[in-house]
C-alpha cells in the first residue's frame, strides 16, 4: 500500500533533510524546484473592464537553489529506478492555464479552463468528501487571495463550477481526474460574455479566471489566477493626476474601437448609415452622461478646441480634417489624439467630473464605447488684495470698512481677524470682493488679517493677506476755543446723495447747518503768537456708487506758516494731505466784509463758513470745482464784543485750481 505525506509535511521534512545534509558537508550540488509566477494582475483596469498587461506572460520557470560552500556536482550516470513499488515521485506544483486569455469575443467566445496538480487532501467542512474547490471567473481585487485574510467581497464572479471527486446530485460540478498521487487535474469548458462579466465589474480590479478552497477550507496552494480580456474598447492617457490647471497637454491612446453594426452606424449626417468611429473629448460630465442611457447631448457639453473624433481614415475629409479635429482610426480599432485640457473653460458646468470621455460619432450609441477615465487637477491659487477704509488709521468708535477681492472670483468665503480676535466672515460676492464693517477695534496698532476659504478646496487653494492698522485716542473738542465751519457746495451734496450717485453724507462729531459742517476745535495746537497749528476734530464721510466713491474728511488742521500765508491740513481717507493754502489777497464785491488786512491767528479764531456762502456765493463756490471754503474772523481772548466783527476773508484753494 502507498502511503503519502501531507504537503505540509513534506515541505518541512525537505527543509530539514536539507539542514542535516549541508551540515554533514555532503556535497549535494544544487537542489532544483519548480516555481510558478504569480499571475501580473494590473493595478489600473483598462475602462472596458479588460486587463491590460499580458497574461501569456504568466509561466512555471525552474529555479535554481544553490547551496553556499557546495563542490561542483561530478556528472554520474542517471541514477537507476527504485524497486519499491510503495514509492512515489513528488507531484509537480499546481497550476492554471486558459486557451485563450486575450482578444475575447465580447459577444461570446468558449474557452477552456485547465487545472492540474490540483491538491486534494482537503476534507469538506460542509458535508461528505473531500472539499474540492472553486474555478471561478470574475473580478479581484489587487488583494484576494484567502489564505492571505481577503474577504469574499475581494472577489466577485459570473461563472463557477465546484470541482470535486465525484458530483453530488446537482449541477455546478465539475468531477476531476484523481492522479492517484494526492493531486488531480481537471478541465472547464466554458462560454463567457463581455456583458455577463460586465455586471460583476469591481472598481480597481482586475479579470481573470481563479481557483479557490471550497468546501470552507483555504488552500493556499490551489489559489491560482490568470488574467484574461475582451476585445472590447479601451482607453489610456498619458498622464491622469496633477495636471496643470491653467493648461496641459495628455495623449489619448484607444484600442478595441471596432465596428459593430448597426450599433456603431451613425443616426445623422455626416456618417449616418455607416461606422461613425468614436468621439474623444476632455469634459466636466455629470454621473449620467452616456448616450446609451438616454442622457441629452446638454450632458455632454465640450469645448470644441478639446474635442477630437476618431474615424476611418477614409471619413476623415467628410468630418472636416484634422483642423476640425478628425484623427485617424485605424481598422485595427486603434487611434492616438491629443488635447490641451484646462479648467475653466467656456461654459465649463458648475459640477460634474472632470475627466476623457469616449461615445459613438454621429448620433450613434452603442455601450462599448462609452468609456470615462478620470481627470484631476492641481488647485488653483487665489491672490488676495486686502484694503481698508479709512486708510492705515482710524479714531476709537469709528467704523473700518474691511474688504478683501480675489484676482479672480471663486466661491468661498473670507475670514477677517485682529489677530487672535475673530471679527467676522463675509461669503466672495460675484466679483469676488467680500466685505465687512468692525466697529469695534480699540486704541492701538493691529495685525488685521483676511483669509480665504474656497468652496471647492479639491480645485482652488486658500490665500490670505494682512496688514497693520492703527486706531487712536478720540481727540478732545475745545469747544469754548472756538469751531470751524466749512461749506461744501450744494451741487455736490446734491450729486452725493441724489439718484446718480445714490449715496449718502454721514459726520461723526461734526455738526451739520444748512450746508455747512462745525468742527468744534481740539487741544495739542502748537500756535506760539505768530506761527503754528490749530486742531479740529470730526470727520465727514460721502459715500456714492456703490462704495465706489467713498471720501472721508476729518480732523482739520489750520498751519499758520507766517503773517501772511498758512495751510489747512484734512485727513482724506486716513491719510494727512495739504488740502488748501491761506494767503491775504481782496475779495471785490464781497459785500458787508471790511477791506482789512487782519494777522492769521489759528486757534483764537472762529471760522465762519457764511460769510462765504451768503456773501459771496459766486466767487466762495462757483469757482471752485471741489466745492470748500472757508472764512476765518478774528476772536480775543477775553471775549470781546468786537469778536463778531467781520474782517476781510482768508481764501483758501486747492491744487492750484483757483481761489475761493
Amino acid at each position: 500500500m502507498k502511503t503519502r505525506l501531507s504537503p505540509s509535511l513534506r515541505g518541512w521534512l525537505a527543509s530539514i533533510l536539507t539542514v542535516l545534509l549541508v551540515a554533514s558537508g555532503v556535497s549535494i550540488g544544487s537542489l532544483s524546484a519548480v516555481a510558478a509566477t504569480a499571475p501580473q494582475e494590473s493595478t489600473a483596469p483598462a475602462a472596458g473592464g479588460e486587463v491590460t498587461g499580458d497574461p501569456s506572460e504568466n509561466t512555471v520557470t525552474p529555479v535554481t537553489y544553490e547551496v553556499a560552500g557546495a563542490p561542483a556536482p561530478v556528472p554520474t550516470s542517471p541514477p537507476a529506478q527504485a524497486s519499491d513499488s510503495d514509492s512515489a515521485p513528488e507531484p509537480t506544483a499546481a497550476a492554471l492555464s486558459v486557451s485563450k486569455v486575450s482578444g475575447l469575443d465580447p459577444d461570446g467566445e468558449t474557452i477552456t479552463v485547465t487545472g492540474t496538480n490540483i491538491e486534494t487532501d482537503f476534507a469538506n467542512r460542509h458535508g461528505p468528501g473531500k472539499a474540492g474547490l472553486y474555478a471561478q471567473i470574475g473580478y479581484l481585487d489587487s488583494s484576494w487571495r484567502p489564505s492571505q485574510g481577503a474577504p469574499s467581497d475581494a472577489r466577485s464572479n459570473a461563472y463557477s463550477t465546484w470541482v470535486k471527486e465525484a458530483a453530488m446530485g446537482a449541477d455546478g460540478y465539475l468531477v476531476w481526474t484523481d492522479n492517484g498521487d494526492g493531486t488531480a487535474d481537471f478541465s472547464w469548458e466554458v462560454e463567457v460574455e463581455y456583458d455577463a462579466l460586465e455586471s460583476v465589474r469591481r472598481a480597481g480590479s482586475t479579470l481573470a479566471v481563479f481557483t479557490l478552497g471550497g468546501g470552507g477550507t483555504v488552500q493556499s496552494v490551489n489559489e491560482l489566477a490568470v488574467p484574461i480580456s475582451f476585445n472590447v474598447p479601451s482607453v489610456s492617457v498619458s498622464k491622469t493626476t496633477n495636471l496643470d490647471s491653467t493648461g496641459e497637454t495628455i495623449t489619448i491612446t484607444g484600442s478595441g474601437f471596432l465596428p459593430h453594426a448597426p450599433e456603431t452606424n451613425g443616426a445623422r449626417p455626416p456618417l449616418a448609415g455607416k461606422f461613425a468611429g468614436t468621439y474623444v473629448v476632455f469634459g466636466k460630465f455629470p454621473d449620467v452622461w452616456q448616450p446609451s442611457k438616454g442622457a441629452d447631448s446638454s450632458a455632454r457639453k465640450t469645448p470644441r478646441d478639446m474635442t477630437k473624433w476618431a474615424v476611418h481614415e477614409g471619413d476623415m475629409a467628410a468630418i472636416g480634417g484634422p483642423a476640425s479635429g478628425a484623427v485617424k482610426l485605424d481598422v485595427d480599432g486603434n487611434f492616438t489624439a491629443t488635447i490641451a485640457v484646462k479648467k475653466g473653460f467656456i461654459d465649463e458646468p458648475a459640477t460634474g467630473n472632470y475627466g476623457i470621455y469616449t461615445y459613438s460619432g454621429s448620433g450613434a450609441a452603442y455601450t462599448r464605447f462609452e468609456t470615462y477615465t478620470p481627470l484631476s487637477f492641481t488647485p488653483l491659487a487665489t491672490d488676495l488684495t486686502f484694503t481698508t477704509s479709512p486708510v492705515g488709521q482710524a479714531t476709537v468708535g469709528e467704523s473700518v470698512t474691511l474688504r478683501a477681492k480675489l484676482a479672480s472670483p471663486t466661491p468661498g468665503s473670507i475670514k477677517f481677524s485682529a489677530g487672535s480676535t475673530n471679527l467676522g466672515s463675509a461669503a466672495t460676492g460675484s466679483d469676488g470682493t467680500a466685505t465687512l464693517v468692525a466697529k469695534s477695534l480699540p486704541i492701538g496698532t493691529h495685525a488685521l488679517k483676511a483669509e480665504f476659504t474656497p468652496a471647492d478646496p479639491t480645485s482652488f487653494v486658500g490665500s490670505s493677506s494682512g496688514l497693520s492698522y492703527t486706531v487712536i485716542a478720540k481727540p478732545v473738542a475745545v469747544t469754548a476755543a472756538g469751531s470751524l465751519t466749512w461749506g461744501v457746495k450744494q451741487s455736490f451734496r446734491d450729486y452725493v446723495s441724489g439718484p446718480i450717485a445714490a449715496g449718502s453724507i454721514s459726520t461723526t462729531n461734526v455738526r451739520s447747518t444748512g450746508s455747512a459742517f462745525v468742527f468744534g476745535q481740539a487741544s495739542g495746537g502748537t500756535f506760539n503768537g505768530s506761527t503754528g497749528t490749530s486742531n479740529y476734530t470730526g470727520s465727514v464721510r460721502f459715500l456714492g456708487h456703490g462704495g465706489i466713491l467713498d471720501l472721508t474728511l476729518s480732523n482739520p488742521v489750520v498751519r499758520v506758516d507766517s503773517a501772511n500765508s498758512g495751510t489747512l491740513l484734512l485727513r482724506v481717507n486716513g491719510a494727512t494731505v495739504p488740502f488748501a493754502t491761506a494767503r491775504h489777497s481782496h475779495q471785490p464785491g464781497c459785500r458787508g466784509v471790511r477791506q482789512r488786512r487782519v494777522a492769521v491767528l489759528p486757534g483764537r479764531h472762529v471760522a465762519r463758513q457764511g460769510e462765504l456762502r451768503h456773501r459771496c456765493p459766486e466767487r466762495g463756490f462757483h469757482g471752485n470745482p471741489h466745492g470748500f471754503g472757508l472764512c476765518l474772523t478774528k476772536k480775543r481772548d477775553p471775549p470781546d464784543p468786537a469778536c463778531e466783527q467781520r474782517y476781510h476773508p482768508r481764501w483758501f484753494r486747492s491744487g492750484g485750481a483757483g481761489r475761493w
